[in-house]
């Protein structure tokens, strides 16, 4: 009977710190394990909530798409601090059907002060982005595209999901406030107008 116990105890124990790992994982990086696997691909780092490597301020923005190639735009803006501003954009595809992938794009394209500034005053970056809502407001599609917006520092980052933001959203407009609708126009546009400042050789499709 002291085995048994013993035993229940020590399962009881062993599933109480895999969830407190499991949830501690889950709190601190910004993205799931799925969107994880694929920012692995494009050899780039996976960024937590309070703790990363960066030594100054970025924006990544991952589109995730269905039928086309994978597309990762960073954007680094212009600050006191740093006085320049560039985007860098990879692309990757799948190269055999187990899934592995190969980067097939990899170029750095240099913006303006004005352009870094025209992008964050389209919704006011900082503070707007924040009060984004957190939980997407859309399910997922089978033939869609997920947008995967992350805000990145070296202790206070965040991130937003957005699936094919570009498709028809009529169905969904009852659903929501306006207040939230405004936010979401302005958080696309604001993705897409990164996408047209990376130059990256591609028209945004729905």
């Amino acid at each position: 009977m002291k085995v048994k116990n013993s035993l229940v105890l020590a399962l009881v124990l062993f599933s109480s710190n895999a969830f407190n790992i499991a949830s501690c994982k889950e709190t601190q990086h910004l993205v799931n394990d799925y969107v994880e696997s694929y920012i692995r691909e494009f050899k780039e780092p996976i960024f937590t909530k309070s703790n990363n490597s960066t030594n100054r301020y970025l924006i990544r923005l991952t589109f995730i798409r269905s039928h086309q190639s994978h597309v990762m735009i960073t954007w680094y803006p212009y600050n006191e601090e740093f006085k320049d501003s560039f985007i860098h954009v990879k692309k990757i595809r799948k190269v055999k059907p187990d899934g592995e992938f190969e980067i097939f794009y990899d170029k750095k394209t240099t913006i303006s002060k004005h352009s870094s500034t025209s992008l964050l005053q389209i919704l006011d970056a900082q503070k707007e982005f924040r009060k984004s809502e957190h939980k997407r407001w859309k399910e997922p599609e089978l033939d869609g595209q997920q947008w995967i917006y992350e805000f990145v520092d070296k202790t206070n980052s965040f991130a937003l999901e957005r699936i094919s933001p570009l498709h028809d959203i009529s169905e969904e407009l009852e659903k929501i406030s306006k207040d939230r609708i405004v936010k979401e126009m302005r958080l696309t546009a604001f993705g897409v107008a990164l996408w047209a400042i990376s130059k990256n050789g591609e028209t945004i499709e729905l």
